[in-house]
């Protein structure tokens, strides 16, 4: 289906293939693997960026395995390192064991990315991630010890000027898990 959708807009080179989130959790396989025959099912699907809400069910050390397993983008600008495991051995030996994926940026804390450039159909597109906000309230707290999440609008906001600033996109999209009524608010108030 997915190949038939991209041959239908042009190819490839003309698409993007986003993720919203709960890609890696939710079946037996999925748990049995510990996510595992899911990255490789997005990997086959060419999943080009995706973000996380379930994905956080497992442990800091398994999303972090999965992420680098992971072919496409990982991203989301509302999730950050807290400021204890920053400098913390542990967590950097944790992060440095799967090629510092789940601390992006030391200055600003971004466990992830916080956005990605693409491009598609001849026109850079920027893929801004956002993780699902209430993750410590609907997984268990205990499987990331070293993460905050959060809506984190200010922080959207000044980096869609930042993104329009600096890179010059032809598009700036959101991949998002807060829900229809939150992104729709959202747009609405970061503007571009």
């Amino acid at each position: 289906l997915l190949d038939r959708l991209r041959e239908e807009a042009g190819g490839r080179e003309n698409t993007l293939t986003v993720d919203g989130g709960d890609l890696w959790q939710g079946s037996g396989t999925s748990l049995w693997t510990r996510g595992v025959d899911m990255v490789e099912a997005s990997n086959i699907l060419g999943v080009d960026v995706m973000v996380g809400h379930w994905e956080f069910t497992y442990p800091e050390n398994e999303v972090l395995s999965n992420v680098a397993l992971f072919k496409g983008d990982f991203i989301g600008q509302n999730v950050r390192v807290k400021e204890e495991a920053l400098f913390g051995d542990e967590y950097i030996a944790m992060v440095e064991k799967y090629d510092g994926r789940g601390l992006y940026n030391e200055e600003t804390g971004h466990a992830f990315q916080p956005y990605v450039m693409k491009n598609a159909g001849g026109k850079r597109i920027a893929v801004i991630g956002q993780a699902f906000p209430r993750t410590a309230n609907a997984n268990p707290p205990e499987f990331f010890p070293d993460w905050s999440f959060g809506l984190r609008e200010d922080d959207m906001k000044a980096l869609v000027k930042k993104i329009h600033a600096e890179e010059k996109p032809d598009a700036v999209i959101l991949v998002s898990h807060n829900g229809m009524d939150v992104d729709i608010k959202m747009a609405e108030r970061a503007p571009g």
